[in-house]
């Protein structure tokens, strides 16, 4: 968000009283129409917004902070310009596609490079099924890379360029960016080994994913004919009938009809739901495309 903003040229969050939340300050020009539901429908005043739905489950339900979730019009406007940095190149780069940081001892050994990369997951017609940033990696040891062995290291090194990096002097960035025709390859090959070992995953999970869909569909279409079928069994509006006039009656055994071929399509509606649903998540295609490069260097060795 803060990256997507500053690159619109839009202000920026800034932090709210309680811990989680922010304030979004008025935006211009078409980004004010991505201010969906953040006004409180009342008050008419900005609610604070957060990124944790967990931590602010009651306040959410309560009206009080609105959570900006992937699907937000705000959170979507700002990845479609993240997304276009991937493509973009020479003068229509706005973003540095490789940063060096410097990060506490206490969190890094030694330094570190790593690299991002967007991976899509897109079905057989097409649709985005999933989508992630992953990351790989490994030490730098004497102007070469030495890949990461385990996820672990890549989570520490992810966690350091958290909670402690700072920015890099300039001296230093340009001889961590002079070692990238040696690395590259290197990186390369630790994002598709990465790449790899989610697609393995994420096809057991997209699996999963579908078949809950399936069963959630046969699930409303099932309650909606026991629905039908009390509304049908319901013997006192038909012991009424003589009290309506011709028209009236012949409207509600119209209605009466109707019920009665909707029910009859339930099965049918069922068997098309699931089959929807199988046709949108099947053949998984994964599609990768590297994004960017950090280098992360202990303070005693930047110095």
């Amino acid at each position: 968000m803060r990256t997507g903003l500053r690159l619109a040229r839009q202000p920026g969050l800034s932090r709210a009283k309680r811990a989680g939340e922010y304030t979004v300050p008025p935006l211009t020009e078409e980004w004010s129409r991505a201010l969906l539901g953040i006004e409180h429908p009342i008050s008419h005043r900005p609610r604070p917004v957060t990124f944790d739905a967990d931590a602010a489950r009651d306040r959410i339900r309560d009206g009080e902070v609105v959570h900006l979730h992937l699907g937000h019009p705000l959170v979507q406007q700002c990845l479609r310009l993240l997304r276009a940095e991937v493509w973009a190149g020479g003068r229509e780069a706005k973003l540095s596609r490789v940063s060096a940081r410097v990060v506490d001892d206490a969190d890094l050994a030694e330094p570190v490079a790593l690299a991002h990369g967007r991976l899509v997951v897109t079905g057989r017609s097409g649709g985005r099924l999933h989508e992630e940033v992953i990351t790989a990696g490994g030490y730098l040891r004497q102007g070469r890379m030495t890949s990461f062995t385990t996820q672990r290291e890549v989570r520490q090194a992810v966690a350091a360029s958290r909670s402690s990096a700072s920015g890099a002097p300039a001296d230093l960035v340009d001889g961590l960016v002079a070692l990238l025709p040696v690395i590259s390859p290197g990186l390369v090959r630790a994002l598709e080994r990465r790449r790899d070992d989610r697609q393995a995953s994420l096809k057991r999970q997209l699996a999963d994913t579908a078949a809950r869909e399936a069963d959630t569909a046969e699930q409303v279409l099932v309650e909606l004919g026991k629905g039908i079928e009390q509304a049908l069994g319901d013997s006192g509006t038909h012991q009424q009938l003589s009290l309506f006039d011709v028209e009236e009656r012949q409207q509600l055994e119209r209605d009466v009809d109707a019920l009665r071929s909707r029910l009859e399509r339930i099965p049918d509606d069922v068997a098309q739901a699931r089959e929807a649903v199988q046709r949108r998540y099947a053949e998984p295609t994964p599609r990768f495309f590297p994004v960017a490069v950090e280098f992360l260097v202990p303070r005693r060795v930047a110095r």
